[in-house]
């Protein structure tokens, strides 16, 4: 999963540098899937926080942000962002990638980097998904980092166990696609549930839910799968349980239309086994200006409840009335 178009609202590639100085025109703050590093930042700085978002949940480093503040707030003292940008003085993109993949064992994959002009210097927009080979080690310091509120810490003995075991057992992973269908209220949504580890898993139970729609259509499952429709205090449910062998490059594929009623909506799946524990994803989508509101996603059970999510649905559409 990437983070660009859930913190800055555009898709990395998508990103101008315009879009970056808004952003830092409020104060903003880092968080567990959030970083910044002024331009005083050195490269080596980078390989920690990018190790520890690869260790745990992903996460964006923005290279070349306004200097932090502190400020009190109640008893603690936190940290913000404002400003003018203060931009980096690394070479370029290429060199960047260079630096962060001989720094890194194993080395990173899938990152995606994007480089602004900026003055005398250089600002980077990092967004880095959730490791699929941890964990990961800072070769300069010999240690492994994982990502704890907002900051990177050493992983204690026993989490670094834990990813490597990681590797050796099924690892689902939940796709949610929305795609604008022949009117303003119809969405085309595809969902994947698919099995990124090289061990395979079965058994496999679903729970997928619409929260706030007209309607969906008829619900296509590849490959063919028996599932339970109910609708209940304005919630479609879909529910089944598939025997077959997921495995890499054999996804189990929902297709169905979203009649929306031109407000937002919700999207949830939730997936779960014995060998692979609960994954679950949350969509809050807005179909008039077509583009989320909020997603929540876990491979752990850790995202915000579906209920948090509810909550906020519901004070948006009181608006509507």
């Amino acid at each position: 999963m990437y983070y660009s178009a859930q913190i800055l609202g555009k898709d990395i590639e998508e990103l101008t540098l315009g879009d970056l100085e808004n952003y830092f025109l409020e104060p903003r703050a880092e968080n567990s899937i959030l970083e910044f590093k002024s331009g005083k930042v050195k490269i080596s700085s980078l390989y920690k926080e990018i190790s520890a978002f690869l260790n745990t949940e992903g996460g964006l480093i923005i290279a070349g942000s306004p200097e932090e503040d502190k400020y009190s707030s109640g008893k603690s003292e936190k940290r913000r962002c404002q400003g003018e940008m203060i931009p980096t003085h690394f070479k370029d993109k290429e060199w960047l990638m260079g630096m962060i993949s001989t720094n890194i064992t194993p080395p990173p994959e899938n990152l995606k980097v994007k480089q602004f002009e900026n003055g005398d210097g250089t600002i980077y927009v990092i967004d880095i998904p959730q490791s699929l080979n941890p964990p990961h080690q800072c070769i300069e310091t010999g240690k492994y980092y994982i990502r704890v509120q907002d900051a990177a810490r050493p992983a204690p003995h026993s989490i670094v166990e834990a990813l490597f075991m990681k590797n050796k057992k099924p690892r689902l992973n939940l796709d949610l696609n929305l795609r604008r269908g022949d009117a303003d209220t119809f969405n085309n949504v595809e969902v994947d549930i698919e099995n990124l580890s090289d061990y395979p898993t079965d058994q496999l139970n679903y729970w997928l839910q619409v929260i706030n729609v007209e309607d969906i259509g008829e619900v296509l499952i590849e490959p063919d799968n028996d599932y339970q429709k109910e609708i209940r205090n304005g919630i479609i449910s879909i529910k089944g349980k598939t025997e077959m062998m997921i495995v890499r490059e054999l996804k189990l594929k929902f297709r169905f239309v979203v009649n929306n009623k031109l407000q937002p909506y919700i999207l949830s799946l939730m997936a779960w086994n014995k060998e692979s524990g609960l994954i679950k994803k949350h969509r809050l989508f807005d179909p008039v200006n077509f583009s989320d509101i909020k997603i929540n996603y876990s491979n752990n059970g850790e995202a915000d409840s579906l209920e948090d999510m509810k909550k906020v649905l519901s004070e948006i559409l009181s608006e509507y009335e």
